[in-house]
């Protein structure tokens, strides 16, 4: 239930954070008319309705802030695993079609990204790469390499009150604009291997059980067991 009402909260953040009227975000003429109620309310006479103007102002002010940081993504975990013995391993290059969410990158740009349609395949040395659209004819990604990967939830997606079969991905990765390999890295203790990694959060969603069940699986790298 809480999940659910979360969920909706973030969709709502979201959407008035990107919908905009006479070129101001809908969040903003929020809380603006929010302040004028309070300005404007005879405190001696009304000053129940300012104080509440001045409470919902601040409730609005730390919705936005949350759901901005947790990328407006709510996950609830499976707490019985589904059996997944008779689900065949990702083949190599072999792209599965997901939505993701979370911090993707390319060359010197990252962005968060929403639900944004990509895709998941297998590569050589069990590494796996996320591939998201962030525009027409422009991309980011994501490459989760062996030994980095730090843990894989399986549940649902949740954004307003649509609910998705998901992963929760979390790993450290060294693909990032923040990371600097060039410079003095390289003549110090080792070049890149000495260069330390970030820790990353994507949300992978599926449009059907066989791709979700696959790439947890091969993301796993073995049959995962309740």
């Amino acid at each position: 239930m809480v999940a659910e009402i979360r969920a909706r909260l973030f969709a709502f953040a979201f959407v008035t954070t990107l919908r905009r009227v006479l070129g101001l975000p809908l969040s903003r003429w929020f809380s603006l008319g929010l302040w004028l109620v309070v300005l404007v309310t005879p405190w001696t006479r009304l000053w129940p309705l300012a104080i509440a103007a001045l409470a919902a102002l601040f409730l609005l002010r730390q919705l936005y802030r949350r759901a901005r940081r947790r990328g407006y993504a709510t996950f609830t975990p499976l707490k019985n695993w589904p059996d997944v013995s008779d689900v065949a391993l990702l083949p190599g290059e072999v792209r599965i079609p997901v939505r993701a969410t979370g911090i993707f990158s390319a060359g010197r740009h990252e962005h968060d990204v929403l639900l944004r349609p990509g895709s998941c395949w297998h590569i050589p040395l069990n590494e796996h790469a996320i591939m998201v659209e962030s525009g027409p004819g422009r991309y980011l990604y994501q490459f989760i390499q062996p030994g980095f990967l730090e843990k894989v939830e399986i549940g649902h997606f949740l954004f307003g009150s649509d609910h998705f079969p998901g992963l929760k991905i979390t790993f450290h990765t060294d693909w990032s604009p923040q990371l600097d390999f060039s410079g003095i890295a390289y003549y110090i203790g080792g070049g890149r291997e000495q260069i330390g990694r970030l820790k990353r959060t994507i949300y992978l969603t599926f449009d059907n059980e066989a791709d979700w069940l696959a790439v947890w699986k091969s993301l796993v790298g073995r049959e995962p067991t309740s």
